[in-house]
Order: C-alpha cells, then structure tokens, then sequence
C-alpha cells in the first residue's frame, strides 16, 4: 500500500508548517517578555512535528521553580497565560486537570497554557503535569521519523481508538509516538499489535516483570521511559485495546485506505 497517498492528506504543507512556525515564535516571545522568571516552552505534538494537518493544538508550558507553592504557580500561571491570549487578541476559558490551566483560541488556533513546575528527576515531580516536558525531550531525541507516527494516529483516529480521556479511553499522542519508537515504523507497530494479547507489556529499559506485574493492570502496560512508575498504557479500555488488535490484525489481511478514512469509502 503506498501510505504516501495517506500522508499527503495528513501531513501539514509547507505553508501550514511556515504559519504554525511563524506563530509558535510570536507566542513564546510574547510569553517570554511578560515574565523574567518563568521559562515557556512548547510541548505537544506541534514541538515533537508529529501534528496532524488542521488539527492547530499547541501546548504551551510554563515551567515555575520547584520552591513555589502550588497556589503561587496556579495564580501566576493563569494570570500570565491570560496577558498571553490577551495580547494576541483571543478568547480563552479555564479548564482543569490535576489544577486549573487555561484554554485559549486565537484564529485558527488552539492554545494550551499549562504551569509546572521544573523538575530535574521527572520520577520526583509535584504535579503529574511536569513530566511532559521530559516527554518532549525524549521523544525528540528518539523518534527517527515522525511521519510514521502521522500514519499511526491516523489509523488510530479512523478506527476510533485515539484519545486518551475519560470517554474514549483510548491511545494518547505520546504513547503513538512510543510506539512508533520501539517498533520503529507504522507497519511494524502494526504487524506487532495484531499478536497482543491482554497484559501485554512494553517498556524501553531492563525492567524487573515481577514489579510490572504486581504495580499495573491493565490490558496494555506500557512503561514511561522518563518515569518506571507510570504506565502510559493505563488510560486504554479493554474495549480499545481489542479494538485496535482487530483493526491491526484486519488491515494485515487486507490493507485499504478505508483503515484512514472509512467516510471516503462507506456510504
């Protein structure tokens, strides 16, 4: 199957990649101005250059010093990210995680404004929050070709298994991007999905099975390679790990553009 078809219609253009540059440069200089003691980075899959196209999400972390109380980083954090989406002249709306961060929209952009804290140890952070930064750096020091990710997400999104909240209990973005780490390109990941069965585990160092087994039950273990205490894999249903087994096992007997984009082939 030739997946050049499938990422010409995924992979941002040129020009969409010329914007969202151009724009992410405007954001962190602006972030950067307003406060001298506050590091902003990005994160998310714009900086990792695994962003789908259309789909506009960027994350923008605040990285605070450790020895600020949780209170002083939620006050702060929020009232500089709403100097931010102010000066740029969007609207934006607070929402919640493990503590409130804010949601912005400016044009046809989707902005994430989160505070942390910044953690050297990403197995000592305060907030489960200020491990993505160490997730960014992995990643980009690990994945050899982010377009295979691209395609994993894809398929993931057509086969309704991508999104790891609460309603879908599916993959998140980082853990398409794990994958395609270990297993090196999408029909690999593919061709190895077909084969698991419920408990399977992957991690990326030595690690002793007798801890794994005993800390995580889930269908899916999937061990964060910045944190040997958290299972990327956790968020996954039963339901979506089959889901996506069946899908990978089909697409092996039968590979289709249908996988990507079923509305483009069934009425």
């Amino acid at each position: 199957m030739d997946f050049k078809v499938i990422l010409g219609k995924i992979k941002p253009d040129e020009n969409e990649e010329r914007e969202m540059k151009l724009f992410t440069e405007k954001l962190l200089t602006i972030s950067s101005k307003l406060s001298r003691k506050v590091k902003p980075i990005l994160c998310g899959s714009v900086e990792k250059g695994t962003w789908i196209s259309k789909k506009s999400e960027i994350d923008l972390f605040l990285l605070f010093n450790p020895d600020v109380s949780k209170k002083e980083l939620e006050n702060k954090g929020l009232n500089l990210a709403k100097k931010i989406v102010s000066i740029l002249k969007g609207k934006y709306q607070i929402a919640f995680a493990e503590h409130p961060y804010l949601r912005g929209w400016v044009g046809k952009y989707q902005i994430d404004i989160v505070p942390c804290y910044s953690i050297k140890d990403p197995e000592k952070i305060k907030s489960a929050v200020d491990r993505t930064p160490h997730h960014v750096k992995f990643v980009k020091s690990s994945l050899k070709n982010p377009d295979e990710v691209r395609l994993l997400k894809q398929f993931m999104i057509a086969n309704k298994c991508y999104g790891a909240d609460v309603k879908t209990q599916g993959f998140s973005g980082y853990l398409c991007e794990l994958l395609i780490i270990k297993y090196n390109n999408f029909m690999n990941c593919i061709k190895n999905a077909s084969k698991w069965r419920a408990g399977y585990v992957i991690s990326f160092n030595d690690i002793d099975k007798e801890f794994v087994f005993k800390k995580f039950k889930s269908p899916l273990v999937v061990i964060d390679p910045v944190d040997r205490n958290r299972n990327v894999g956790a968020p996954v249903s039963a339901e979506v790990f089959y889901r996506f087994v069946k899908a990978c096992t089909d697409f092996i007997e039968k590979p289709s553009k249908e996988f990507f984009f079923p509305s483009e082939t069934k009425p």
